[in-house]
């Protein structure tokens, strides 16, 4: 099999939907789940999954590496190793470590199965559930597709590396946006990125606002907003100033970006 091939097998790529813990001790019964799968010249299934849940209390985030195989309709997936693990709605809780057994639906680009598993530090069994996956396409034209996501951050978009980044934290999931140069006009021209959507493309600041509206997806375990430089102006870096106003609070941020890196906004959603 050659490496071209691998590249482009159908169930390459990332794959988002839910999955489900029957029992009464779970830190809850669905979560956003999915799985991101790589093939390699000699077929072997290479990736990572990620759980997560956001909920008043707090949030629930596991990423672990996975392996896996496919027997003609059957793909059978185990996380090996923890990437990544935070839980603040049921602090020092055990994790499941879990065996995944997935039907493929190639036409529908579904996969539907159930999985079991292990508490990591026990190795005590686990209640397992089902899960439900589609394969991830670009919602509109207007998505870039060339954006690299993995858990809760934005790892690339257009291959340019991302900063660390602000969080905020905004009591509203519909969010009025304002975009300007405050400083003194040095011709700085950027896009604005909305979770893979481009608001504004090409776009010389100004002193005077560009005001957009967006609505964040609590479901999703990312919602961000990226300012891609397309020059640095007269004065180095490029620097965009965002006010985010979320009708409690207004909040404002400069993001400074050049040619090789782009900072970013990440929100958060914090449920009155």
């Amino acid at each position: 099999m050659c490496t071209a091939f691998a590249q482009y097998h159908p169930l390459a790529g990332k794959w988002i939907g839910t999955i489900t813990q029957t029992g009464k001790d779970n830190v809850a019964n669905n979560y956003h789940f999915e799985v991101k799968l790589t093939f390699d010249s000699l077929q072997q299934i290479k990736g990572y999954s990620f759980s997560f849940i956001r909920q008043k209390e707090g949030k629930y985030a596991l990423r672990a590496s996975v392996i896996g195989k496919r027997n003609k309709n059957l793909l059978v997936l185990d996380e090996t190793s923890v990437l990544e693990y935070e839980n603040t709605i049921v602090k020092k809780a055990d994790y499941c470590i879990k065996h995944i057994e997935l039907e493929i639906d190639t036409l529908k680009n579904k996969m539907i199965g159930t999985w079991k598993g292990v508490l990591s530090k026990t190795q005590t069994v686990c209640e397992g559930g089902t899960i439900t996956l589609e394969k991830w396409k670009p919602q509109t034209a207007q998505t870039d597709t060339t954006m690299v996501v993995e858990g809760e951050k934005l790892l690339s978009l257009q291959n340019r590396t991302i900063k660390k980044g602000k969080v905020i934290t905004v009591k509203n999931k519909q969010l009025k946006l304002a975009i300007f140069d405050d400083a003194e006009i040095d011709d700085d021209i950027v896009s604005i990125n909305f979770n893979g959507k481009w608001l504004a493309q090409y776009y010389k600041l100004k002193a005077q606002a560009r005001y957009f509206t967006i609505h964040l997806d609590i479901h999703q375990p990312v919602n961000f907003l990226a300012a891609m430089a397309y020059n640095l102006g007269k004065m180095p870096p490029n620097t965009t100033a965002v006010e985010i106003h979320d009708g409690k609070k207004v909040h404002k941020v400069l993001l400074k970006s050049d040619l090789g890196e782009t900072d970013v906004i990440y929100f958060e959603y914090e449920e009155e």
